[in-house]
């Protein structure tokens, strides 16, 4: 489920920034770095909840 929530975040951030380049005609280097450390968080939140299940 957690796996599947990341997916879902790349591909919404993938059209966010496709829709920023194409229809605002602006970079989008500040949603890549946004983007990372939300998914650091995420990875660092689901490998600590899988490893407290594993006990």
């Amino acid at each position: 489920m957690h796996i599947r929530f990341i997916y879902i975040l790349y591909i919404l951030f993938i059209l966010n920034c496709f829709f920023c380049v194409q229809f605002i005609k602006t970079s989008c280097e500040f949603l890549y770095v946004d983007f990372f450390i939300i998914n650091y968080i995420l990875i660092k939140l689901y490998t600590q909840t899988t490893f407290l299940e594993n006990f």
